[in-house]
């Protein structure tokens, strides 16, 4: 009995074919990493007796796109894919290791790895990862900035009541996946912000107002803040302290200045409308004054005079309506003039090396048509409502540095290009966009890592209106 169980356990060791280790699974929850880090993919197996590895390949599905192929071996020999060579290598068994992984590199990883036994039978097996990179927040001075502005605001989508409000910023990146700050109370509330604009999150305080300190903060369990370095500033609170009557004062004032407007528009318009009564009557009267001197006697005359009165005034009516089409319609071709004549375009190269995270800066500006492109910040400030486009390209010659380039729109990336610089050669990135501005938005482009490096010559930023609204 004891020698038919040892042969029955070698004929099953021996049939069982390729065995996976049990530190990576199928189907189990993403793996995230941040951007900058390795992927690290523990696919490692183990052979039964006499079989032996024929072929491997390694393929990545990211978001949105079609599958892309990393790397083979094929004769004993690993062969990455062009794009990955000198980031991609094979560590053990089919484990492999990609290094400064970019929010790009997100998807679905594969690993399909073929076999044949001692009796020629070729057998494939496969494993996949789910892998996703994370990005950190950013702002324009590496810190977030709290405070309390100086004038209340009306809150026009909801109660229509003024509000003290606080704004928290001034991010030009929130981060993959986007951050939202949390806000805390005087009394330990947490609160979500009521909105987003240009680079802040803003709230509106209750009424009546409640003084005390208010917190702002990166949520520490979003994986974006989790990527922050130790010791970032973007991982400390910030409080500021409101006074509490010095707030409800200010909300009193908003509205007093209101009703001041409000009842100053009221007057006028009852005004012009006690005006035009009075001119009606006066008129009036001194038409039947003027009838009943010329023969008191004669009712049908007068009723002649009033009936022409009435036809003059029916006939003024449609001359005053005439006027005022007109008039809309000169209105109208005014402002058509206007989107007509005006013209928005620039054109610029960067004027010296720049590397690092921020807002890429400063320019050398070689055309600038409407005055809306700052060389010295690198901002683009839309004079008006419009479709915009927008292009840059950028370039880097320093070994082991890249371009990791954004199109920003008030602080939000519309758009990214990312370049990695390998044996000696100019590494080229692009980003273009077609955008709707309001007046006053801005647009810049954004370096996301402190690896990152443009050179001038070949690092240049342009834009033009292509209609005003």
């Amino acid at each position: 009995m004891f020698v038919l169980m040892v042969i029955f356990s070698l004929l099953f060791s021996a049939c069982r074919g390729l065995q996976w280790s049990e530190r990576l699974q199928d189907n189990a929850g993403p793996m995230e990493v941040c951007s900058g880090e390795n992927i690290r993919l523990l696919w490692n197996y183990t052979l039964s007796e006499g079989e032996r590895v024929k072929d491997m390949v390694w393929t990545c599905l990211p978001e949105g796109k079609a599958t892309e192929l990393l790397a083979s071996y094929v004769d004993d020999t690993f062969v990455p894919m062009t794009e990955f060579s000198g980031r991609l290598s094979l560590l053990q068994d089919g484990e492999i290791e990609l290094s400064c992984a970019t929010i790009l590199e997100s998807g679905n990883y594969s690993f399909t790895v073929k076999t044949v036994d001692k009796y020629g039978n070729e057998t494939p097996y496969r494993k996949t990862a789910w892998v996703k990179v994370d990005d950190t927040p950013k702002t324009q001075d590496g810190q977030l900035e709290l405070r309390q502005e100086r004038e209340a605001v009306r809150d026009d989508t909801s109660d229509r009541q003024w509000h003290v409000h606080l704004t928290c910023g001034h991010f030009f990146d929130l981060g993959q996946p986007a951050v939202a700050v949390e806000w805390k109370t005087p009394n330990g509330q947490t609160l979500s912000s009521s909105y987003f604009h240009k680079g802040h999150f803003h709230l509106l305080l209750s009424n009546p107002v409640k003084g005390g300190n208010y917190t702002c903060s990166l949520p520490s369990l979003s994986p974006a803040t989790r990527c922050l370095p130790p010791g970032s500033a973007l991982r400390d609170d910030v409080t500021v302290d409101v006074d509490e009557v010095g707030a409800r004062f200010s909300v009193i004032e908003a509205r007093q200045l209101q009703m001041q407007d409000d009842t100053k528009k009221e007057n006028e318009r009852l005004h012009d409308v006690i005006a035009e009564l009075k001119n009606e009557t006066e008129t009036l009267s001194l038409g039947l004054a003027t009838a009943t001197l010329r023969d008191s006697h004669h009712s049908t005359e007068n009723a002649r005079l009033q009936a022409e009165l009435n036809s003059v005034k029916n006939e003024n009516g449609h001359h005053k309506g005439y006027i005022n089409a007109l008039q809309n319609k000169t209105e109208t071709l005014k402002a058509r003039l206007v989107k007509a004549t005006l013209r928005v375009s620039f054109h610029a190269m960067l004027t010296s090396s720049f590397a690092g995270r921020g807002t890429i800066r400063p320019f050398t500006v070689i055309t600038n048509e409407g005055d809306a492109f700052s060389g010295t910040t690198g901002i683009f400030t839309a004079p008006r409502n419009g479709t915009y486009f927008f292009v840059a390209s950028a370039g880097t010659q320093s070994s082991g540095k890249s371009v990791y380039m954004s199109l920003q729109k008030d602080g939000v990336a519309v758009t990214r290009a990312y370049t990695r610089q390998y044996s000696g050669y100019t590494a080229m990135g692009s980003v273009q966009a077609t955008l709707f501005l309001a007046a006053g938005q801005r647009v810049w482009l954004g370096s996301a890592t402190a690896i990152t490096h443009y050179i001038a010559d070949t690092t240049s930023f342009s834009g033009f209106l292509i209609h005003a609204d």
